[in-house]
């Protein structure tokens, strides 16, 4: 018997994804006639969400030629708990929020100010009725591509990625300077105290499983009395860095800005010259900081970071200030001198993105955490057990162990 293909998807997994679904986000009061459904994703890629590729084939009322067009359908992943606990945190309604309210209203701020010269950086979103589910443009068609994960983000592709996420950020500082409420759907629903439970019980076993592998590591015995004695603060420090910050300015973060979420399109020569940005759903009012340390510490090569690190900050910093100014922003924004102590200051949030999804990134993909089989029962019991394997990698560890003094000098273990 033939093996099914690995992008298959059993009929009964997505047999919503029907006619009347894409009859109510088309404009054109579309006549379907054929839907073809594929998985979008590998093991690993993501873990808040089902994505599925959908190649629409139909016709427009008065006319007879068919018309194809490919989508990127997004539904609540597989698994009663994260189901649970996604609807709880409300991250599909932030995304839908984002697509269809915040991204056109400052897309339009943007176009009255700047004409054709502005460039969107995310895909086209279709409007639906069906609850927690987004209908995107799917962006390979355009030929727009995701860097593989093992490869990480050169100078060339992190530099791009810093430019377009500094116009993001300036743009929602200009947008909210004449709209007040504009933050007023993207308050902090993650990393609250909200969710201080499920972080109580989540991360002490990750914690626990991290210090057992740096205790196997030469050379690191201070560091590992350090995260023994503060362990116990890890939530307190994750949840406290994550609040918006009080002395220093917010911008509409995108809050999973890391290479996964990130596609590219590419001149003849191989160049990187356009890109765009995904996924929406831990978008919140935040430090800049938050999304530069998601980014920097999970999706860079080893020697961009190491070398490029500074350079990187100082382009966002003059973008952040150069765009701004573009959009009629007058006001003065941080400099680079502001932004490195509000770096410093959240550098926790560093951290758990190196441990966490920096780990994740680096998995073997038979050792990637499969979210769907946790259970309210394993987190109550400490029985997680998703990092053991990530933690033994020599990828991981190789980046870990230089990271780890970095950490430490700036106060991260104290």
């Amino acid at each position: 018997m033939a093996s099914s293909p690995p992008d298959a998807v059993p009929k009964d997994e997505v047999s919503w994804i029907d006619n009347q679904l894409f009859e109510s986000a088309l404009e054109e009061k579309a006549e379907i006639v054929s839907i073809d459904v594929k998985r979008a994703t590998s093991k690993g890629d993501n873990f808040q969400s089902s994505l599925y590729r959908t190649r629409v084939e139909y016709r427009i009322p008065g006319s007879d030629a068919i018309v194809v067009k490919d989508f990127i359908v997004k539904s609540l992943p597989p698994g009663e708990f994260m189901q649970m606990w996604i609807l709880q945190s409300g991250i599909f309604r932030t995304e839908i929020s984002v697509y269809s309210k915040a991204l056109p209203n400052m897309y339009t701020f943007a176009d009255s100010r700047l004409g054709e010269t502005f460039k969107r950086f995310t895909p086209r979103f279709y409007q639906t009725t069906r609850p927690n589910t987004l209908i995107l443009e799917d962006l390979k068609t355009q030929k727009f591509t995701m860097v593989p994960r093992k490869d990480r983000l050169d100078y060339t592709h992190a530099k791009l990625v810093l430019l377009y996420l500094a116009r993001f950020h300036a743009l929602s500082i200009a947008y909210s300077a004449s709209h007040s409420d504009f933050f007023s759907d993207f308050e902090e629903t993650m990393f609250s105290e909200k969710f201080r439970q499920f972080f109580d019980q989540f991360f002490p076993p990750i914690a626990g499983t991290l210090i057992a592998a740096v205790k196997s590591w030469d050379g690191f015995g201070d560091i590992v009395k350090k995260l023994e004695r503060n362990q116990s603060k890890f939530v307190d420090k994750l949840l406290e860095v994550c609040k918006p910050a009080e002395k220093f300015t917010n911008v509409l973060a995108h809050g999973d800005c890391w290479m996964n979420n990130i596609l590219f399109e590419y001149s003849e020569s191989g160049e990187p010259i356009d890109l765009r940005f995904v996924d929406f759903q831990a978008s919140r009012k935040s430090s800049p900081a938050i999304d530069l340390h998601y980014f920097l510490f999970t999706s860079l090569q080893n020697e961009v970071r190491n070398k490029k690190f500074d350079d990187l900050l100082q382009i966002y910093c003059n973008e952040v200030a150069r765009f701004a100014k573009q959009l009629g922003y007058n006001e003065s924004i941080f400099t680079y001198d502001e932004l490195r102590q509000e770096m410093d200051r959240t550098l926790f949030f560093g951290f758990n993105s190196a441990i966490t999804t920096m780990a994740g990134l680096l998995a073997n993909p038979d050792d990637t955490p499969d979210m769907k089989d946790m259970t309210q029962e394993k987190l109550e019991k400490g029985d997680l057990q998703i990092f053991n394997k990530t933690y033994e990698n020599p990828v991981f560890r190789e980046i870990f162990q230089d990271l780890l003094p970095y950490f430490d000098k700036h106060g991260v273990f104290d």
